[in-house]
């Protein structure tokens, strides 16, 4: 495993623009070659329904994708066999991504929970003037596991799990000792449309978040929120199975960028000040938004944002020269990526 400590994170735009009124972004993704936007918007409450919205980033607008009525079902027996064959009751979305299809179709997969813990599956249709989604079916997760972020594999995807320090009814809740202590509170898991679930040993994380994968499936690129870090880990055999860098901040999610870096975003701060903040904590602070800029290939890093304003940051994505900025709690923002390369140093 190599482990390396970039120098001079903290630089970048010091601004987020706020837009609309979303109260949880707690994810996001454009889709491929437009300038739409579609954000994961969890339910605060318990029992609450969240739902995923559509963003025109050259407009602002916003609107709801899912649920909605122009919204259908069309179960696809073949490749979620055995699986339930109608969408959740209750829609409850986390993390998500998108997979590129051909001629303006693609697949879209969102971590749920609720009624159920899943991975929701649905089709994205961008051939009309407004984009249209179907479900098309979803894969329950193995025994009692909550998944987090989500990414595609050629035949199926990766999803990372986590169990929060919040305490479950008859459970007892994970401590904050524990977690700092080195106790491992998540995992790596894959599922395939012929073998089903497998756990993936990336050796050693504490708290694996947002993932994204390469296109072949060989490689994974994930964050450890807890120890604040960015990994890129190999299936190839005889390679080097692992590379680490410290970020230095509560690792969330990460995405591709349209020149083919991975944007990670997340927050200044431990797991244990970003869940008391969020909670509302009386006197709890929360740290700087943060998101960079990372080569896959060299690991090397550009910091983008480093904000006081835009508190519990969780995603980040790049559509046409504009940054678009997920939150655990609060509606979405934007940066122009023109303030962010003067702010840079040379």
């Amino acid at each position: 495993m190599t482990m390396d400590t970039p120098k001079n994170l903290t630089n970048g735009a010091t601004q987020v623009a706020p837009v609309g009124s979303i109260e949880a972004s707690e994810d996001l993704t454009g889709i491929p070659g437009t300038h739409w936007l579609i954000v994961s918007v969890r339910a605060l409450a318990p029992d609450g329904e969240g739902r995923l919205d559509l963003v025109n980033t050259s407009t602002h607008a916003i609107r709801a994708l899912y649920p909605s009525p122009e919204a259908q079902v069309r179960f696809d027996a073949h490749t979620f066999h055995g699986q339930p064959d109608r969408p959740p009751e209750r829609f409850n979305p986390h993390g998500l991504t998108i997979r590129r299809g051909a001629n303006g179709v693609h697949q879209l997969l969102v971590v749920h929970h609720g009624v159920r813990e899943s991975v929701e599956i649905f089709t994205v249709d961008t051939r009309d003037v407004l984009p249209r989604i179907h479900w098309r079916g979803c894969v329950l997760t193995p025994g009692s596991v909550t998944g987090n972020g989500v990414a595609p594999m050629p035949d199926g995807f990766v999803m990372t799990q986590t169990t929060l320090p919040i305490p479950k009814k008859g459970g007892r809740a994970l401590n904050f000792e524990e977690i700092e202590g080195g106790r491992s509170i998540g995992e790596v898991l894959a599922w395939s449309s012929r073998s089903g679930w497998s756990k993936v040993d990336t050796g050693g994380d504490l708290m694996p978040n947002g993932i994204e994968t390469s296109a072949d499936g060989e490689w994974l690129y994930y964050a450890d929120s807890v120890r604040q870090t960015f990994n890129r880990f190999s299936f190839r055999a005889g390679a080097a199975k692992k590379h680490v860098i410290q970020t230095g901040f509560h690792s969330d999610n990460v995405h591709w960028a349209p020149d083919g870096s991975l944007l990670l975003a997340g927050q200044q701060g431990t797991l244990r000040e970003i869940v008391e903040y969020f909670s509302g904590k009386e006197g709890a602070a929360c740290g700087n938004a943060r998101v960079l800029r990372i080569d896959p290939q060299t690991m090397s890093v550009q910091p983008l944002v480093d904000c006081a304003d835009f508190p519990l940051a969780s995603g980040a994505v790049e559509i046409q020269g504009t940054l678009w900025l997920g939150r655990i709690r609060g509606t979405i923002g934007r940066v122009d990526l023109r303030q962010v390369h003067t702010a840079l140093p040379d």
